[in-house]
């Protein structure tokens, strides 16, 4: 038994060695990491400079049932070219020319289709209400509508001054900034986790595909046979190669915690709302990326192990390929829809659990038992068949040798 263990050990050590050596795992780290930190420290400044506030243009909402002031039911521009050039953007103003309730005006206004809304109450009042403060929409209303009562009177008198002063009653909301900020919270973690979960599949699964391929077409893996039994020879190459890939991934996440602990909330109030360490979440990640990563592993490598040649190899790790992208996928649908039917029974398929569970919170126990459960007895499956499998090449390799003599 010491034996067995020992060998497993030496040739997963082997190729744990030879996988970190190789030029993509230093590139790859590299680039990640630099990312991480662009990716930390950009969005704060980008804030900052005030990029988002470029937008100039503006929709404003008219509603003004009994035409007090308004009464073309069209695309309004209310400003005229004399003062386009003293207000800070393009107010587009649209009258509408239906019965609408206030609740679904504040709904286009909290979704952002909107960015504001008038309610004329009667020719001397109007209700505003926008998503920040304009200072320029009562310059604008100021000219529009006292140039239109102007146009009505022939002479001024004291009761037609004071009738040309308008009561805005304005109203200054904060919109979609608490529904921005739990959306972020909600969405960034599990979605940097998944690219990470994402790209070092496929990466690390295309590595286990093509060695197994070159080893089984050289003399290498007869020569093992001769000392180390088939299922350690197994065993060994796939946990060697994921225990990089599995080094490499617990570095981003450490390197990205790590980070974003280093800054301070007021240079940087955006990250370090939206990322925040959750010890069970990142613990509840690593299980089931450890046991995606060895499952899809063995499936990669039984691909290697099937293929003939090494440059058709790429071809054939296209259906998992595919399956990964495909529980990538679900996990976003997951994210939009956490309650979908769909999504909760697609999470005990082994293929996507990995992905799905993380977008969502599962805190039921015994579905908790049940997914792993399966995992696990897909991952004995799966190594089952692979050792069943290579057995038949070894056989029908050394028949054709035996033939050849």
């Amino acid at each position: 038994m010491i034996d067995i263990f020992r060998d497993f050990f030496i040739i997963a050590s082997y190729n744990f060695r030879n996988t970190i050596k190789k030029g993509f795992f230093k590139i790859f780290t590299i680039v990640m990491s630099l990312l991480i930190i662009v990716g930390v420290v950009l969005p704060d400044f980008i804030f900052k400079l005030d990029v988002f506030k470029s937008r100039n243009e503006y929709l404003i909402y008219i509603v003004d049932d009994k035409n007090y002031i308004f009464d073309n039911h069209i695309d309004l521009n209310l400003y005229s070219r004399d003062i386009a050039n003293l207000v800070n953007g393009e107010y587009y103003f649209k009258l509408l020319d239906y019965e609408v309730k206030k609740q679904e005006l504040d709904n286009e206004l909290n979704e952002g289709n909107i960015d504001g809304y008038l309610i004329v109450n009667s020719e001397n009042s109007i209700d505003i209400v926008t998503s920040e403060n304009y200072p320029e929409l009562k310059f604008i209303l100021d000219r529009f509508i006292s140039n239109k009562k102007l146009e009505k009177i022939f002479g001024l008198k004291n009761d037609d001054i004071e009738n040309l002063y308008i009561d805005y009653n304005v109203k200054s909301i904060e919109v979609n900034k608490n529904k921005i900020k739990n959306i972020l919270e909600t969405y960034t973690l599990p979605i940097i986790f998944m690219v990470f979960t994402y790209i070092t599949f496929i990466m690390y699964g295309q590595l286990i595909s093509v060695n197994a391929n070159i080893e089984k077409n050289s003399k290498i893996v007869e020569i093992f046979l001769t000392k180390v039994r088939l299922s350690n020879i197994i065993l060994g190459k796939v946990f060697g190669i994921l225990f990089a890939g599995i080094i490499q991934v617990f570095y981003f996440v450490f390197l990205l915690f790590l980070i974003v602990s280093l800054l301070n909330y007021q240079d940087f109030p955006f990250i370090k709302s939206v990322i925040k360490l959750d010890v069970i979440f990142v613990f509840r990640y690593f299980i089931y990326f450890i046991l995606g990563f060895i499952l899809y592993g063995f499936m990669f490598l039984l691909i290697g192990n099937i293929i003939d040649k090494t440059e058709d190899v790429s071809s054939g790790v296209v259906p998992i390929v595919f399956l990964i992208s495909l529980g990538y996928f679900f996990a976003m649908i997951s994210l939009q829809f956490p309650q979908n039917y769909l999504i909760n029974v697609l999470k005990y398929v082994p293929f996507f659990t990995p992905f799905v569970v993380i977008s969502n919170s599962y805190k039921m126990f015994f579905s908790e038992i049940i997914m792993l459960s399966i995992m696990v007895v897909s991952i004995i499956v799966v190594i089952m068949i692979n050792i069943s499998t290579f057995k038949s090449i070894i056989r029908l390799k050394g028949n054709k040798s035996v033939k050849k003599r």
